[in-house]
């Protein structure tokens, strides 16, 4: 039973930092985009419209993952002493 719930926290651990690491990517995109004076920028070539405020919602979907992950890590090292 111990042995099986290491290996969900570890899964868990793993997804919450692979996610954390996908927003972080995004997030910096969306930071070295040359927004206007509106917080708006126009991609040309996939037509999409990107406003500044999503640069604030990844990057709290950043450090939320990034944060869950270590905690679920820090989780199994504390059960693996025992």
């Amino acid at each position: 039973m111990k042995r099986t719930i290491q290996y969900i926290i570890r899964i868990l651990s793993v997804i919450s930092i692979i996610i954390g690491v996908l927003f972080g990517a995004e997030w910096i995109k969306r930071l070295s985009l040359p927004y206007n004076s509106e917080g708006r920028y126009f991609d040309q070539a996939t037509e999409t419209v990107y406003t500044d405020s999503g640069i604030i919602s990844y990057g709290i979907l950043t450090f939320l993952f990034l944060i869950i992950g270590f905690i679920f890590l820090f989780l199994k090292l504390k059960l693996l002493r025992r």
